[in-house]
């Protein structure tokens, strides 16, 4: 039997709707938020003429049929003696990251995604440098530190989007008040303070005048899109707030092929075989790319919208260790509500937070 193996903890509700749906259709699935799963943990990474090989002996990597490199973290040396977790757990660390780095030397496996590619792909600017390259629109931003070319892109267009690299949220000590980053929409009246701007970089793009949003989740060969809007009319500056409101409407839609090719080969050049990608469109029709999170949240869009088969998809494609996945598999369907009711989500729900992530990136709103 082939097995999958899931980097995530085990409060992460998707690695553990998929790890369920997986059992359900017959397939051994392991989980673990980094290579020690516990003091049991034995590796050996052998360096040769004939290159490099791993050991473990739980058996073969080569038994992987995919690897879903999902939230992976920082191994845990809770276990140890505190005296020497400092020292172990840099050791720790540093032998994951060299694993990681020629991961699919090492496991013959399918990942999703590949680390190194996964990593490169939380650039922001690789991704817009690729989007050029296969020709797809995108609004021009500026990635800086400094409030005169802020204030240059604010005159080419008037509005403007700040958002930052990655979500945070702190307390007023004072006040004990809660904050957090958010989007905001600039213009001329807004004012550009020099040195809170220099002190920290952020993402300025121009804002789209836009009349919805899409969120592409794509799994391997399939593409999976839905439309998202406001049902009394118009586009949300942000949605992500507003996913639970009565107001939202989200609907599954096509891509114009045009459009699709281009995201394909923007997937293909990154080496992704899993993403959410969000676009925006503007009142001529015309899309524009914003970003890929190539670790995104997609199982609220099949919440919403159960017709698209996003969990049976991705466990499909795991299952079958490969991005041109049957579907049906067998016909065993399984459904992100049905998961919803399962003891896995309750299990999930229980489990504690306990490690800060190791290369995971919090998932920000895109600029619009």
């Amino acid at each position: 039997m082939r097995h999958v193996l899931l980097f995530a903890p085990a409060y992460d509700i998707h690695a553990s709707a998929v790890a369920w749906a997986l059992r359900r259709m017959g397939v051994s699935v392991r989980m673990s938020e980094s290579l020690r799963h516990d003091a049991s943990t034995r590796l050996a990474v052998h360096a040769g003429e004939r290159g490099l090989a791993a050991w473990m002996p739980d058996g073969p990597l080569d038994a992987l049929a995919s690897v879903w490199y999902r939230r992976p973290a920082s191994p845990d040396l809770r276990d140890q003696n505190e005296t020497d977790r400092m020292f172990s757990s840099q050791q720790w660390t540093l032998f994951q990251k060299n694993f990681l780095a020629v991961a699919r030397d090492l496991v013959p496996a399918f990942w999703v995604n590949d680390p190194g590619a996964a990593i490169a792909a939380e650039s922001k600017l690789l991704q817009l440098r690729v989007a050029a390259e296969v020709g797809l629109e995108f609004p021009e931003a500026v990635v800086t530190n400094d409030a005169g070319k802020v204030a240059e892109l604010v005159a080419r267009w008037g509005r403007v989007v700040f958002k930052t690299f990655v979500g945070h949220a702190w307390e007023d000590q004072a006040s004990q008040r809660m904050y957090n980053t958010d989007v905001a929409v600039l213009d001329a009246a807004t004012e550009l303070p020099e040195l809170p701007i220099a002190f920290c970089p952020g993402i300025y793009q121009r804002y789209i005048d836009k009349v919805c949003d899409l969120r592409v989740t794509v799994i391997g060969e399939r593409f999976f899109a839905a439309r998202i809007s406001r049902r009394s009319g118009g586009a949300y500056v942000d949605w992500r707030p507003s996913i639970l409101d009565d107001d939202m409407l989200v609907q599954a839609v096509r891509l114009p092929e045009v459009v699709e090719l281009k995201l394909r080969q923007l997937m293909r050049r990154l080496g992704l075989a899993f993403g959410c990608i969000d676009l925006v469109e503007d009142a001529a029709g015309q899309l524009h790319f914003l970003e890929v999170n190539q670790q995104g949240q997609f199982l609220f869009i099949e919440k919403m919208l159960p017709e698209l088969q996003l969990l049976q998809a991705i466990s499909a494609m795991l299952a079958a260790g490969d991005g041109r996945y049957p579907l049906d598999l067998d016909a065993r369907t399984v459904t992100y509500e049905q998961y919803l009711e399962s003891a896995d989500y309750q299990q999930a729900l229980a489990a504690p937070d306990t490690q800060q992530p190791w290369s995971y990136t919090v998932e920000p709103a895109p600029a619009a």
